[in-house]
C-alpha cells in the first residue's frame, strides 16, 4: 500500500451482530486510500468477523471507548482520523461527506443527527424530546453551537488536530471532552447532517441509558460551564475519572 491518507478507527465491544454490516458499507475508495482499524475488547466473534472483512484488528484487554480510540489512533498512520461506532448507528457511506468538508478548511467535522432524524422512530423520538434539547443547550452555553446531536461518535479530523486536542478520557466522556476542547482552542468545526439509523439491538440498549452514564456527561459539561464562568481554574482541577472539578484545597 502507498500513502495512507485516512484511518478509520472503530472501537467495539461485542458487536458481532453489527460489525460486518458496518464494514461492508464503507466505500471502496476509503479502503483503497486508507486503512480501517477495529479496536476490539470483545468476548464474542467481533475480531474474527472484522479480520474477515479486511479490517486491521487491535485486540485490547482494557475496555473503555476513550481508551480504545486512543489505542487505535496510536496504531494508525493516516493524516486524517475518522472515528465511528461499530453498532450500526453511523452510516459509513457518509465518510466521504465528512472528509470533503474537512478538506474545505475545517479542523474537525462532526456527523450529527437532528430532531427530524429522531422523530421518525417513536422510542428514539421520545428519548430525544426529553434529553437532546437539554444536551444541545448545555453545549451552546459552553460555546459549541450545533444543531444536531453533540455527543456523536461519528467525526473526522486532521491528525494534527487530534494531537492538539490530546484526549485524556478513557471512557464515554471522550466526545464531550473533545467538544469542550474545540471551544477552548478555538478550532474550526463543521457539522454534517446524517440520517438516523437505529443501533442493531435497539435504542433502549444504549450503554449511556442502561448504565446511567448520561448523568456523568451532564455533570461534566455543567462543571465546565461553572468553572469557565467564575474563572476558578486556579482553585479547581478536573478529576477525569469522576468527570467533575474538585477543589485543590484539602
Amino acid at each position: 500500500m502507498g500513502t495512507i491518507y485516512h484511518s478509520v478507527i472503530i472501537p467495539t465491544l461485542n458487536e458481532e451482530q453489527s460489525i460486518e454490516r458496518v464494514l461492508i458499507r464503507i466505500p471502496e475508495r476509503i479502503w483503497q486510500e486508507g486503512e480501517v482499524i477495529v479496536v476490539d475488547a470483545s468476548t464474542d466473534r467481533t475480531s474474527y468477523i472484522s479480520e474477515r472483512c479486511g479490517a486491521k484488528v487491535l485486540n485490547v484487554k482494557k475496555r473503555g471507548k476513550g481508551y480504545q480510540l486512543k489505542a487505535g489512533v496510536a496504531l494508525s498512520k493516516g493524516r486524517i482520523i475518522v472515528l465511528m461506532d461499530g453498532d450500526g448507528e453511523h452510516p459509513p457511506e457518509y465518510i466521504p461527506n465528512l472528509l470533503k468538508e474537512l478538506q474545505i478548511g475545517y479542523d474537525i467535522v462532526l456527523g450529527t443527527r437532528n430532531y427530524g432524524a429522531f422523530i421518525e422512530k417513536p422510542i428514539p423520538g421520545i428519548l430525544y424530546i426529553f434529553s437532546q434539547p437539554f444536551i444541545v443547550s448545555l453545549f451552546r452555553l459552553a460555546g459549541l453551537d450545533l444543531k444536531g446531536s453533540p455527543l456523536t461518535g461519528f467525526r473526522c479530523m486532521w491528525r494534527e488536530t487530534w494531537n492538539k486536542i490530546e484526549p485524556l478520557s478513557d471512557n464515554f466522556l471522550i466526545e464531550s471532552e473533545m467538544n469542550l476542547k474545540i471551544v477552548e482552542m478555538g478550532l474550526r468545526y463543521k457539522e454534517v447532517n446524517i440520517p438516523y439509523i437505529e443501533r442493531y439491538n435497539g435504542a433502549l440498549n444504549s450503554r449511556v441509558l442502561n448504565n446511567g452514564e448520561g448523568k456523568y456527561v451532564i455533570r461534566y459539561i455543567v462543571s465546565y460551564i461553572f468553572e469557565k464562568q467564575v474563572n476558578w481554574r486556579k482553585f479547581f482541577h478536573f478529576d477525569n475519572k469522576k468527570g467533575l472539578f474538585k477543589t485543590k484545597f484539602k
